[in-house]
C-alpha cells in the first residue's frame, strides 16, 4: 500500500478533496508500525497528539487509538485538533479487528456542514476567528489532565510547547492548566475543508 500511495503522488490530495474521504481495503496493514509507514507514504508530516483533549492511548510513533471513551458514549461530529494553530490536513484510521457489532466511526464533510450554516454566522467566524478556552486538571478531575495531554510531568516543557504556538495560559493554584487559544480565521479553503468551524 505504501508503494501505491507513493506512486499516487499529487493525485491523492486531489481525490481526497474531490470526494471528502478515501477508503482502502484489503492491504494487509497489520501493525502500528506498518500503519504509520502507510500514512507517511501519503502524508509525510504526521502530527502527534500533544495537547489534545480526547482520551487516547499512544500506540507507537505517531499512531494513537481513536478514543478511549466507552462504546456506549456518543461522540458528535467534529474536526480534529482545530483548537491549535496547525490543524492536521488529513486524518487516517485503521481497523485491525472489526467488532462483531457497532464500532462505527462516522465521518462527515465539514464543507457541507459549513454550507448549511447561517451565512452571517460564517462571516463572523471568517472575520473574527474562534477563541477556545479549556482547563486541564492537575491530576484529579474529569477528562484528561495536562500530564496526559502533553505526555510529561514537566510544567516547563508544557510552557515551552505553548509558548512556541503563541498561546495564552496560566496555572491555577490547584495545579489546573488554563489555556486560551485564538484559532486562525476560517477561510473555508479546500485544504481545511471548513474544519475551523468544527
Amino acid at each position: 500500500m505504501s508503494k501505491w500511495l507513493t506512486n499516487a503522488g499529487d493525485d491523492l490530495p486531489d481525490l481526497l478533496h474531490k470526494n471528502g474521504a478515501i477508503l482502502f481495503r484489503g492491504f494487509g496493514v497489520t501493525s502500528a508500525a506498518a500503519f504509520e509507514a502507510v500514512c507517511r507514504s501519503g502524508t509525510p508530516d504526521l502530527t502527534d497528539y500533544t495537547g489534545g483533549g480526547s482520551p487516547r492511548t499512544h500506540v507507537a510513533g505517531k499512531v494513537y487509538t481513536s478514543t478511549e471513551y466507552a462504546a456506549d458514549q456518543y461522540i458528535p461530529l467534529h474536526c480534529e485538533y482545530t483548537y491549535f494553530p496547525e490543524v492536521p490536513p488529513y486524518i487516517w484510521f485503521n481497523c485491525e479487528q472489526a467488532p462483531e457489532s457497532g464500532g462505527e466511526t462516522p465521518i462527515g464533510d465539514m464543507q457541507h456542514v459549513r454550507k448549511k450554516l447561517d451565512p452571517e454566522l460564517v462571516n463572523r467566524f471568517e472575520t473574527r476567528g474562534v477563541r477556545y478556552i479549556y482547563n486541564l486538571h492537575g491530576g484529579n478531575g474529569f477528562g484528561r489532565g495536562w500530564r496526559e495531554s502533553f505526555g510529561t510531568d514537566d510544567q516547563s516543557a508544557v510552557e515551552q510547547w505553548l509558548d512556541n504556538i503563541q498561546t495564552e495560559y496560566h496555572w491555577e493554584s490547584d495545579g489546573t492548566l488554563h489555556v486560551e487559544l485564538n484559532s486562525p480565521r476560517d477561510t473555508g479553503s479546500p485544504g481545511n475543508r471548513g474544519c475551523r468551524l468544527g
